[in-house]
């Protein structure tokens, strides 16, 4: 059941990707990052399940991508809340990711024998924080935008992936050893769906982009 769900999973990131690269050239810089970003993820996890269907450990591709994927989300903010343009915030918490990534390597979980949960954690809190100030930062400054503009639906869900995978890191962090093993493959399943959710809506944002632009006055 795992691995028809992780080909379903995959051909979703798939074809997310596809349309992100036909459509690459129409997008802005910020835009550019996310459909990079959905470009890696879905390179990551056909990888990943590759390497799974060899009887091998995938830990280390993950744990190595975590960093960059929360890099490419953090330009997606740098180009798009303009007090981060101003005050290169995004350079800066990539710059301190990129320190606690290494931190967390060297002195508390091995990146290749163990999942890097704590810089999960870390990532999901850094990626809840940019997309909430970017709600914030836009009604402060009375944008434009509507909520069906690409940055709008962009944020919105990274905002519900990763609030999910926050909540469910907190869980997997207290909580594992009482857990039952059942009702922790309840878990991934669900955070897997929230997934499927998340670059499905990616990808009808790119199918659908020039559309999504705001009106130009």
């Amino acid at each position: 059941m795992q691995i028809a769900y992780s080909i379903i999973y995959d051909s979703v990131l798939l074809t997310a990707s596809i349309i992100s690269l036909i459509h690459f050239n129409k997008m802005d810089k910020a835009s550019k990052y996310l459909a990079l970003f959905i470009v890696l993820t879905t390179i990551v996890e056909i990888s990943a399940l590759i390497i799974k269907l060899n009887n091998s450990h995938n830990t280390l591709l993950y744990n190595i991508f975590s960093v960059i994927q929360l890099s490419l989300v953090t330009l997606f903010f740098q180009s798009a809340i303009k007090v981060f343009q101003r005050n290169n915030i995004g350079w800066i918490v990539i710059c301190v990711s990129f320190i606690t990534w290494i931190i967390n390597a060297i002195f508390f979980q091995d990146i290749t024998k163990i999942l890097n949960t704590y810089f999960l954690f870390y990532e999901s809190l850094c990626i809840v924080g940019m997309s909430l100030f970017f709600f914030y930062d836009s009604l402060l400054n009375d944008s434009h935008y509507s909520v069906l503009t690409p940055y709008y639906i962009f944020t919105s869900l990274l905002l519900l992936f990763w609030s999910v995978t926050f909540l469910y890191w907190i869980l997997f962090l207290n909580l594992y050893s009482i857990i039952p093993q059942e009702k922790n493959s309840w878990l991934n399943i669900f955070l897997r769906t929230i997934s499927l959710i998340t670059y499905l809506g990616f990808g009808l944002v790119f199918l659908f982009y020039k559309r999504l632009q705001p009106a130009r006055e």
